[in-house]
């Protein structure tokens, strides 16, 4: 048989195989994953159980919530950049891993730009700041007077060194011309705690945290973070009402390792969009003091983008860094 007979003959053969050869399943097929770095019970947990609950009957497949908490959300955010890029498995993060964390950490271990493809942004967040009832201080205005009256004395909370609670609190300092005490903890539950013990003065706290302990009388809301008033708290005035320019909005989103594919992104973008947006889940979240957000991964990426340059230049401002 010469060369060009057998070669023939080759692809014949393969031609006849070729149909038999089981085609690439289509996504997803099988578990999905959602990493939290938050432990179970914090809202973000709960959040992405709401969305892995309303995602699994929709891609006809299991979706579990995996957390992992610690370094700042590092731990969890590293595990997915190095995660198969096949859409199974994806990170819940706030503003702190996406665009903060790699700035402020010598070595984080990820690229919240680069590694990362966004799926959507779920809510932005404002960020209440509360007070101990014993503070000598009923707004910004005072709030700043009584820390220049005592450098050093008025402290503030967050859930640790290098959380967006903590680059809240310096921005706002500086922002202010005062020195407060940073106090970390780790975790929001413990610096709450420690603010109705009267341990620290004053800490942004989010909406799902601040909102039982305004209405039970325990701490006082002294202003918000936010653009415009919140629904929650519509009598509550804003930071910037008094240091003009004070952006300070948190989000979250949800995203994949960089290399997924394309088509991909685009159905788990649509699915967890429509679940932000349905009556059920929207109407939660307003009343908690979130807004809906639920972009597009173009939209959610240009953002983050242009958040990770503001962030830069703020640490840099700040000179803050984590080793």
């Amino acid at each position: 048989m010469t060369f060009a007979r057998l070669f023939a003959f080759a692809a014949t053969l393969l031609a006849a195989l070729l149909p038999c050869v089981p085609q690439a399943q289509e996504f997803p097929n099988k578990r999905l994953t959602i990493v939290v770095p938050f432990p179970a019970g914090s809202p973000a947990d709960v959040r992405a159980r709401i969305i892995a609950t309303h995602l699994a009957p929709r891609l006809k497949q299991p979706v579990i919530v995996d957390n992992r908490p610690g370094a700042s959300g590092n731990i969890a955010a590293q595990l997915v950049a190095k995660a198969k890029p096949d859409g199974h498995t994806m990170l819940y993060a706030n503003n702190g891993q996406m665009v903060i964390n790699p700035h402020l950490y010598a070595n984080p271990g990820f690229d919240g730009v680069k590694d990362f493809a966004p799926l959507t942004q779920l809510v932005s967040i404002p960020w209440v700041l509360i007070a101990n009832v014993s503070l000598k201080a009923n707004s910004v205005t005072e709030l700043i007077a009584l820390a220049k009256a005592q450098p050093g004395k008025v402290s503030f909370a967050s859930s640790g060194i290098g959380t967006p609670q903590h680059v809240l609190g310096e921005q706002f300092e500086k922002m202010a011309g005062i020195d407060m005490l940073h106090v970390p903890y780790k975790g929001e539950n413990l610096s709450v705690n420690d603010l109705l013990n009267g341990q620290v003065s004053v800490m942004f706290s989010t909406p799902v945290s601040a909102l039982p302990l305004v209405k039970a009388n325990k701490v006082k809301v002294l202003a918000v973070s936010a653009a415009k008033r919140i629904r929650s708290l519509p009598q509550s005035p804003l930071v910037a009402e008094t240091l003009p320019g004070f952006d300070a909005m948190g989000w979250a989103v949800i995203a994949v390792p960089v290399a997924t594919p394309a088509n991909v992104v685009a159905l788990l973008s649509k699915h967890i969009a429509e679940i932000m947006r349905s009556p059920e889940v929207k109407d939660k979240e307003e009343a908690g003091g979130y807004e809906i957000l639920a972009n597009t991964p173009q939209q959610a990426a240009e953002a983050i983008k242009q958040e990770s340059v503001r962030y830069a230049k703020l640490i840099a401002e700040l000179k803050l860094r984590v080793e």
